[in-house]
């Protein structure tokens, strides 16, 4: 299709040009194309399942999906909710109503019928909240994920690295644990421990260091408490066997898309068709062009050997 400049346009993705979600009594599994989902009574994921895989998750400790904070010294947690239910035609969606303490949360669960992906919304109401202490990253509000591996991988620029568990992980966009891809959209901080993957996404404490002046907590101008109404999200790509080239374009395609399409219907391609990143598209002199980067290789010694290209597409013959 053409797409007007710096416009839009609207195109259908159903079968129905209108319908209304069914609200139902909440299942123990979703059954999608590209995975099966069972669920907790309260609406948490107990195991997620691919096909050519298998069980992703190792739910002990931790739920999917769970959240956890230590909230004036009391840890407190997302288990119980009010659970709603709507199933349709592109998408199943769950919606969960908790609490972290006083805290209200609003989760959002997008199980897409054909697609490899699962979108979660989180919605928190804070007013004047403090959540965990500075120096411990456990305390703070952390979603989990208890993944049966815990082989690890996350983007850097240009890039991926493999990681290790029990330390600072900071990925851009994606970490893989086990066949496992967690999509932060900008909740970068990570960590893993005993295979559990753990998404930092909020905290505030008014003591930091042991060397301020807490005389400055007591003044108004310098609250940095948390306020208002904020909304997180993240995704969940269920991926199966590690494989960094078809797993950053995955990625790019939910998060970024790169789209251009020309009206006389030629087709265009690039040599190199396995480890080449597109990051844009456009029209040159008559020509389309594409910038990205070439991916490193697998072996740690050459893992800053990348390549940042800006030239023409070849017609197929």
């Amino acid at each position: 299709m053409k797409l007007p400049a710096g416009g839009y346009k609207s195109f259908r993705v159903s079968k129905n040009w209108c319908f209304t979600s069914e609200e139902e009594s909440l299942p123990k599994e979703i059954t999608a194309e590209n995975y099966s989902i069972e669920l907790s009574e309260k609406g948490l994921i107990k195991q997620i399942t691919v096909p050519s895989y298998g069980e992703l998750l190792k739910p002990n400790k931790y739920l999917g999906g769970e959240m956890r904070a230590l909230i004036s010294d009391s840890w407190v947690d997302n288990r119980s909710a009010e659970c709603r239910f709507y199933s349709r035609e592109i998408a199943d969606v769950l919606e969960r109503r908790s609490h972290l303490g006083k805290i209200p949360v609003l989760e959002r669960y997008f199980f897409f019928k054909r697609e490899n992906v699962i979108k979660v919304e989180i919605e928190f109401e804070f007013n004047g909240d403090e959540v965990g202490y500075f120096l411990f990253d456990e305390t703070k509000i952390n979603v989990y994920y208890p993944r049966m591996s815990s082989a690890i991988y996350h983007d850097i620029p240009f890039g991926y690295v493999k990681a290790k568990e029990n330390r600072p992980l900071f990925a851009i966009n994606w970490l893989y644990c086990g066949g496992l891809v967690y999509i932060n959209r900008g909740k970068v901080k990570h960590w893993v421990r005993d295979g559990v993957i753990a998404n930092l996404i909020a905290w505030v404490g008014s003591s930091f260091t042991n060397r301020m002046n807490f005389s400055w907590a007591e003044r108004t101008q310098y609250d940095i408490r948390l306020y208002g109404k904020q909304k997180i999200e993240y995704f969940l790509m269920l991926f199966g066997e590690f494989e960094v080239n078809k797993l950053v374009k995955e990625v790019n395609n939910i998060i970024f898309p790169v789209f251009m399409a020309r009206s006389g219907g030629e087709k265009y391609s690039t040599k190199s068709k396995i480890n080449v990143i597109i990051t844009s598209i456009y029209e040159k002199g008559g020509s389309v062009w594409l910038r990205g980067y070439k991916l490193p290789s697998k072996r740690k010694s050459e893992y800053h050997n990348w390549e940042i290209f800006n030239k023409p597409l070849q017609p197929i013959e």
